[in-house]
């Protein structure tokens, strides 16, 4: 089994880890992924299936000498980082509601299909490379409306589809900020294809929705933003 997101999916289906794996006779467990080490994986299965495991390895050049501060981070993340994967999957489901509370019909995402840590944006005109590199500008009217420099790094799936992948380093404020970057910009989207003004957010008590029918509760909360700096990736 590939169990790169084993521990994202024990946690979301409250299902422990070894019923899931129970009909299987290898798993492979990434440690990276969601849990947060600086690398590794480990491989489970009977004691002929690790010998060659360990042999095949070795024959790739996958050898490592002075492993052990690799390994103590992942006993740590196997030991403290998984039931911290329900604020993942919290922070992605905030991200994904604040997308929708826009009812943008060419930025879009389906609320059913958020169940762990990943949000799936869908663009029904296309343009997902260009809208993953507008993620991460920051043009000078876009700092001056929102308070502060965003950069939300992102990733296409293909032309019509962006990943958006919450992990341990984006958190708390942060996650407030990134949503309030993608409305801005899914707002910019719609301003070009219906050749209105983009909807503006002002790090105030108001919202403006300029040309827009949005109304003030289904545009994202505003904040006060006195960073002047936060790039982080999704």
């Amino acid at each position: 089994m590939d169990g790169a997101r084993l521990m994202n999916a024990s946690v979301a289906s409250g299902i422990h880890p070894s019923r899931i794996v129970r009909d299987v006779d290898s798993v492979n467990i990434c440690l990276s992924k969601s849990l947060g080490t600086p690398m590794g994986s480990v491989l489970t299965g009977n004691k002929d299936f690790i010998r060659q495991g360990r042999r095949l390895r070795k024959a790739l050049g996958g050898g490592m000498r002075q492993i052990g501060m690799m390994a103590a981070a992942g006993i740590y993340a196997l030991d403290n980082m998984v039931e911290r994967l329900a604020e993942d999957h919290q922070n992605a489901e905030y991200i994904a509601k604040s997308i929708a509370s826009l009812h943008n019909p060419v930025f879009t995402v389906d609320l059913n299909q958020v169940e762990t840590n990943m949000v799936f944006v869908l663009l029904k005109n296309g343009g997902a490379a260009e809208v993953c590199k507008r993620f991460a500008e920051t043009p000078d009217q876009e700092i001056k409306d929102l308070g502060s420099s965003i950069s939300v790094l992102a990733a296409s799936r293909n032309d019509k589809a962006i990943r958006l992948v919450l992990h341990c380093d984006a958190s708390g404020e942060l996650i407030k900020k990134a949503a309030q970057k993608i409305c801005y910009v899914a707002s910019e989207i719609m301003g070009n294809v219906s050749q209105k003004t983009a909807l503006i957010l002002v790090p105030s008590s108001s919202i403006f929705a300029k040309q827009h029918k949005y109304s003030v509760d289904q545009c994202l909360t505003t904040l006060q933003l006195q960073d002047t700096r936060s790039d982080f990736e999704l």
